[in-house]
Formats: C-alpha cells, sequence, structure tokens
C-alpha cells in the first residue's frame, strides 16, 4: 500500500484553506484533501466566536472507479459529521464526500486552533481506485480582538499621569478606573481616546502617611457596544511631590537665665558659659504625615509635643542649653515619611541674637627660685578676664 506524507499544517489562502491527506493506494492517480473556510458575522467580536465550513474531496486524474454505499466520515474540533455516499470517479473528476460546519468559541485571548480530519471510504476499481482516503491538520483560525491593553506613566500626587490604551479594534470604547489602598474612582467611561491625562487625586496622601511611594491599580475594560469584551489591568507608582516637606514656621533663642538677664538688660543677649538658652521651635507636617524628629544640627534631638487637626500636625519643640558656647543654632524637622524641612538657622549675623563672648575668669600661679643657690624665691600671678561692661 502506498503512503504519502500527511500534511499537519494548513496554510490560509484569503477565505479558504487545504489540507492535504493521502490515499491507501493509486497515489499518482487521486489526491485526497479538505478544504475548509472560516466566517463570522457582524457581532463575532462581541461573541468571540467564529464558524468553520469544511468539506473532504477526492480528485481522480486518471482511471474509473464506482462502490455506492461508502461510509464518510468529517471531525471538525471533536464534532463528527457521518454520511454514507456513492462514489463515482473518472479523470478530471472532483467529487465531494461529506461537509460539516461547526460554530466555534476562542480562547479567552482570541486565539483558536483546531484540528480538522477525514477518513473515507472510496472505490476500490480493483486495484484501479483509491480505496481509502484520510487527512488531518491543524487550523488556525482568525485572531478575534479582544481586551486592549494599557500602560500609565508614573506621577506625584497633584500632578498628571498619560494613559495610553492599545485598542484592539477600532470599533472598541474603554472604561478606565483606578484603584489605591482601598480608594478607587472612574477616569473615563466608555471612551474611544486611546491617551487620557489623569490628574492623581490628594486623597491619596491619607494612604502613605510613612512613605513617600505607593503603586496605583489602573484597570481598563474593553467594550464592543454595550458588550463587554474583557479586562486589562496595569500599575503606576505615584510620590510624594517635593513640596510636600514639612515646614518650620518659627523659632526662637533666648536667655532665660535671670542673672544674665539681669547684667545684659535683654534676653536676646547670650552670655557664652553662663547664660541658659531656651531654644523654642513651632513647625507644621503635611498632607498626612507624621511627626518623625525635630532636630538642631540634625544630631541633638529637641523634645517636641504634637497636635494633629485635619491632614496637617503641629509640632512645638524646647530644649535648655547650659554652659551655652553655640554661636548658631541649625534646626530641622522630619517627617513620618522621612521627608526633611528646609533648615532654619539662627545666629547673630541673621539678628537672632547677640553673642557676648564670656570667659570665665582664671588664675595661674608659677613659683620658682630667682636662682639655684639662693633662698629668695618669686611668685607670679597670670590673670584672664573679658573686658566688658553690661
Amino acid at each position: 500500500m502506498e503512503k504519502e506524507q500527511e500534511h499537519l499544517l494548513c496554510r490560509k489562502e484569503k477565505e479558504r484553506a487545504r489540507i492535504n491527506g493521502r490515499v491507501s493506494q493509486r497515489s499518482d492517480s487521486y489526491s485526497f484533501f479538505i478544504d475548509w473556510s472560516e466566517s463570522m458575522n457582524s457581532n463575532y467580536t462581541s461573541t468571540n466566536q467564529t464558524t468553520v465550513n469544511a468539506t473532504a474531496y477526492i480528485y481522480c486524474s486518471k482511471h474509473t472507479a464506482y462502490a455506492s454505499g461508502l461510509s464518510q466520515k468529517l471531525v471538525i474540533d471533536g464534532t463528527e459529521f457521518p454520511a454514507t455516499k456513492s462514489v463515482n470517479l473518472s479523470s478530471g473528476v472532483t467529487v465531494a464526500l461529506v461537509s460539516g460546519s461547526k460554530t466555534i468559541t476562542h480562547d479567552a485571548d482570541g486565539r483558536k486552533s483546531i484540528t480538522i480530519s477525514a477518513d473515507c471510504d472510496l472505490p476500490d476499481g480493483n486495484g484501479w481506485g483509491p480505496a481509502w482516503g484520510s487527512a488531518s491538520g491543524t487550523a488556525e483560525l482568525t485572531t478575534i480582538p479582544r481586551a486592549s491593553s494599557i500602560s500609565a506613566t508614573d506621577a506625584s500626587i497633584g500632578s498628571s499621569s498619560i494613559i495610553i490604551i492599545n485598542r484592539a479594534s477600532s470599533g472598541f470604547t474603554h472604561t478606565v478606573t483606578y484603584s489605591f489602598s482601598g480608594l478607587s474612582g472612574t477616569i473615563a467611561t466608555k471612551t474611544g481616546s486611546t491617551s487620557l491625562g489623569w490628574t492623581v487625586p490628594a486623597s491619596f496622601y491619607q494612604k502613605i502617611p510613612n512613605s513617600q511611594t505607593g503603586t496605583v491599580t489602573i484597570t481598563c475594560d474593553t467594550y464592543s457596544g454595550d458588550t463587554k469584551i474583557g479586562t486589562k489591568t496595569t500599575t503606576m507608582t505615584i510620590s510624594v511631590p517635593e513640596s510636600s516637606h514639612p515646614v518650620i514656621d518659627s523659632a526662637t533663642a533666648i536667655d532665660t537665665n535671670a542673672t544674665t538677664v539681669a547684667l545684659t538688660g535683654s534676653n536676646k543677649r547670650l552670655v557664652n558659659y553662663k547664660s541658659t538658652v531656651k531654644l523654642s521651635v513651632t513647625g507644621r507636617c503635611l498632607n498626612y504625615a507624621g511627626f518623625s524628629k525635630l532636630r538642631e544640627r540634625n544630631i541633638y534631638d529637641i523634645p517636641a509635643t504634637k497636635t494633629t487637626s485635619g491632614a496637617t500636625t503641629t509640632v512645638t519643640g524646647t530644649k535648655t542649653y547650659e554652659n551655652n558656647t553655640l554661636e548658631q543654632f541649625k534646626i530641622c524637622l522630619v517627617d513620618t515619611r522621612d521627608k526633611m524641612s528646609d533648615y532654619k538657622i539662627l545666629n547673630q549675623t541673621n539678628g537672632d541674637f547677640t553673642v557676648v563672648p564670656y570667659i570665665p575668669l582664671t588664675i595661674n600661679a608659677e613659683f620658682r627660685r630667682t636662682t639655684p643657690t639662693r633662698r629668695r624665691s618669686k611668685l607670679k600671678l597670670f590673670r584672664k578676664f573679658l573686658q566688658w561692661l553690661f
């Protein structure tokens, strides 16, 4: 019995495709094959379905053969289409043996491949007929446009993100929504636009009091008319803008030592080593950020209390310095997002206070003989003090 190589893959030719098969004898005179086509109705994008029509054929290039009551079977994606047929073959004749039609539901992504096969009894013709024919192959169906894809640019709160929709079909519309830590909303409803600008809402601040960033999910529902085709999502990173750092509203450094204030006549005059300096600071943490640290020179913590009202936390701090010799205070406020305020600098140059460079009175004594052998000795006293008129 002669055999031919069975073709497993078919090639689309416009609306028709062919799966070539084999016959059990006289392959030089007979060709067995399946022709199939795919059709789709006007709402195929909504139903995600196409219809496959197939027919098995035998072609005779020479010889003659005839038989009746022959069994024919066509299978489309697992569905059998049986038939019984009389087959009369002669030179140059193509005979349709069995046909079938099936509606195919495509996969969720719109793609679909199916198997089409046929097994047919054929005339033997005393050895001059084909006797039997078989064909099987994979049919790659048209990809039906499904859910459009989407992307979004990262953005800070209060600024705009650009959302791009890669539309799968020109007739599709899209509803775009967002969700973030329990917050959700609609960006666009059944829009035909493929580019959207979306301003990240200020309400997002409340969901990230301890972080400078967050991840937002953008969802795109694709519609064909009123029928929802599918859904795609993407994520974008939102961030707290630089303008949302803490703010120091006021800061003062005054002398609280009654003795030195009485001498200088002002609590704005700070006497080195003698004044007791009280540093007072008021600031705010913004947009739902909490209070973390109030620091001097970003080294020393300043004890502080906090009061929260709405999105703002007000911070008040005081610190006392004994035996102070500082001529400048450099203060910063840090929030729970680890954002730091601009430094608030208090010094003499800015007119915040006057430094009195007091030096504590010191006396050093030196005692020695005038000569190595004499009994006479000499005592010298050295004193160090500040000449300052209070």
